[in-house]
């Protein structure tokens, strides 16, 4: 340690001889000053990690994701300016003249490192840049639900297993599913139209995400048929509200072939508070009309389209209606409802479909004098 200092003595007086101190700008004085500053700092020098990779360094453990905590790292004066995990918490530290400044370790768990107690009258790290870091709890832990992954096409015999399918008998003879939905806990609703003591009525099966009959929907059963005309009831399209109510819609008929709209509650049960006893029927056109496809409105307001007959052949046809079930009379003033003749003759609506600017898109298919061709019209 001796020979150390007066090494550094001899080689300090052989600048000074040469006029660098000049060069300085220094006077005798400063320059004898930085000369004791210097040795003074060479009894710190136990440290020699300049530019290391913190070998020495008590990083224990360290990677390049360093979360290390080292508060009172014994790395007095170290110079790991540009070490690659520079991002221990020298607290305590007296590496006067420190050059840890401007630690960017992002992913460090040095939250808040101030470097306290510090004497380093000149250290940058006073506020060190890895306070408040957010990586240092990965933000992908804690995550939950259910993680999509990519199907191939072979069956998930977990679902009614060991099978992987379901077949589910509910009417008398024939029972046709039109329609699936998905609710938020995972539920599957198959809708459609099932035979029932006389007639074809509405029906609905719910099954739990395993693929077994959810018990608690249809008074234990696991499925409702319900009748909403006099005669034949043909269920197309399900659709869920935002407060967990189910939608059936589809034609019924009357003394003709109606729109018609059923809604269940939750469990099952008809929504009294819709319509007429939780069911609906609208005549549109002059004679039948065949609804195929709902959309719920963000105010809730319930759009039907499909085709309607006209007295000589088939148009477009929508229908809105209030949350209620009421027709809304400000749609298609004074009706609630819309007929639009799109072809030369006969117009098919099958699908509708809201755009996020409140328009309304249907399509289907239309005759263009000689053969059908696709078709769209759009309502504002």
């Amino acid at each position: 340690m001796l020979l150390n200092r007066i090494a550094m003595f001899l080689l300090l007086m052989m600048v000074f001889l040469t006029g660098f101190p000049h060069c300085l700008r220094l006077d005798i004085p400063s320059f004898l000053s930085l000369i004791n500053h210097i040795l003074s700092d060479s009894d710190n020098s136990n440290n020699n990690n300049s530019y290391s990779d913190n070998s020495n360094n008590n990083n224990s453990g360290s990677s390049d994701d360093s979360n290390n905590n080292n508060s009172g790292s014994n790395n007095s004066g170290s110079n790991n300016s540009s070490s690659d995990n520079s991002s221990s918490n020298n607290s305590g530290s007296n590496n006067s003249g420190s050059n840890n400044s401007g630690n960017n370790n992002s992913g460090n768990n040095n939250s808040g490192n101030n470097n306290s107690g510090n004497n380093n009258s000149g250290n940058n790290n006073s506020g060190n840049n890895n306070s408040g870091n957010n990586n240092s709890g990965n933000n992908n832990s804690g995550s939950s639900g259910n993680t999509f992954t990519l199907a191939i096409g072979v069956l998930d015999t977990s679902f009614n297993s060991p099978n992987g399918f379901i077949i589910q008998p509910i009417g008398s003879v024939n029972d046709y599913g039109r329609s699936l939905a998905i609710q938020p806990d995972g539920k599957i609703l198959l809708g459609g139209y099932c035979k029932g003591q006389f007639n074809n009525d509405f029906c609905i099966a719910r099954f739990n995400s395993n693929g077994t009959l959810d018990t608690t929907f249809g008074s234990s059963y696991g499925y409702i048929i319900q009748p909403i005309g006099s005669l034949s009831d043909i269920g197309q399209s399900l659709a869920i509200q935002p407060d967990g109510k189910i939608l059936l819609s589809g034609r019924c008929y009357i003394s003709n072939t109606d729109f018609c709209i059923a809604r269940f509650n939750s469990d099952g049960t008809l929504d009294t508070s819709f319509g007429t006893g939780g069911k609906l029927t609208q005549s549109i056109g002059s004679s039948n009309d065949f609804g195929f496809s709902p959309a719920i409105q963000p105010d809730g307001k319930i759009l039907f389209g499909g085709h309607c007959y006209n007295g000589s052949d088939w148009d477009f046809c929508i229908a809105r209606f209030n949350s209620n079930g009421t027709l809304d009379t400000t749609f298609g003033s004074p009706n609630g409802y819309k007929i639009q003749s799109i072809g030369s003759s006969n117009d098919y609506g099958y699908s509708l479909a809201i755009q996020p600017d409140g328009k309304i898109l249907l399509g289907g298919y239309c005759h263009n004098g000689s053969n059908n061709d696709f078709c769209i019209a759009r309502f504002k």
